[in-house]
């Protein structure tokens, strides 16, 4: 959950319903065009990998939307929505979110189950909720070339053993969004082909050239200070603000690695 806010009731005597004896049932009701069920009854939005969640409790009803209430009384009774709750969750439902406003429009509705009147309503007005995804571009672009230089066949010594290396830098442009936290972690995960009976720990690249002048057995290994980059694991590059940008350097050293 990104944000939760809560909205009290306080229409004093405007906000006023009446049931007949029996069974009264009332549909809580996602109305948004083009929402969908994400899980959980969180509703897909127009903002990639942002999703909202929608419900109201009280004395008597404790609903999250969409479902039905159903309710008995053996005589006409009239209930009051004063004092009660209703809630909107902003939650995040991807790793990599997008940015921008939410649409505008009515999102709910609460009503008598078969009902054209509803009791309660909900809208959001145009700017209401504009999200500002924290993000990251890599100035060097995607793809960088790392000239290892070269090396003696007897530089390697059997499985296991390294060789060579070259320091480089990956140059990004961060910026940190909009967040209730107020600050957002940055971090960074690394993958490729692991070479043959390597782990994810080692982090080595296996050797895609093919022919009879590719090295045989013999990988790439990426290092942050003297450490395997290890193939899939979160790193934390840094802590920025909110809507501040800033400038990270990475520095890395790659080297040959036998396998």
């Amino acid at each position: 959950v990104i944000v939760s806010r809560d909205w009290t009731m306080s229409a004093s005597g405007g906000a006023s319903y009446s049931c007949s004896a029996g069974t009264n049932r009332f549909a809580a009701k996602i109305v948004v065009p083009g929402a969908t069920d994400l899980g959980n009854k969180i509703y897909s939005t127009n903002v990639d990998g942002i999703g909202l969640r929608f419900s109201r409790g009280g004395a008597t009803v404790n609903i999250v939307y969409p479902d039905v209430y159903s309710s008995y009384v053996n005589r006409q009774t009239s209930y009051s929505l004063e004092g009660s709750r209703f809630t909107l969750e902003v939650i995040k439902t991807a790793n990599v979110t997008g940015s921008g406003t939410l649409a505008a429009g009515k999102y709910t509705s609460y009503d008598w189950e078969n009902g054209s009147n509803p009791i309660l309503e909900t809208f959001l007005s145009a700017n209401a909720i504009t999200v500002v995804s924290p993000s990251c571009t890599v100035l060097s672009g995607k793809n960088m070339n790392v000239d290892i230089g070269t090396i003696k066949r007897s530089d390697l010594n059997g499985v296991g053993t390294t060789a060579g290396g070259k320091d480089f830098n990956i140059q990004l442009q961060c910026s940190g969004g909009v967040s209730e936290s107020g600050f957002a972690n940055i971090h960074t995960t690394f993958s490729g082909n692991l070479a043959t009976s390597t782990t994810a720990a080692q982090g080595v690249l296996i050797n895609e050239k093919s022919g009879n002048a590719a090295a045989k057995g013999i990988g790439v290994q990426v290092l942050k200070d003297g450490t395997p980059l290890e193939f899939s694991k979160k790193y934390n590059i840094g802590t920025l603000q909110t809507q501040e940008t800033r400038y990270i350097t990475l520095p890395y050293r790659a080297r040959f690695y036998q396998y």
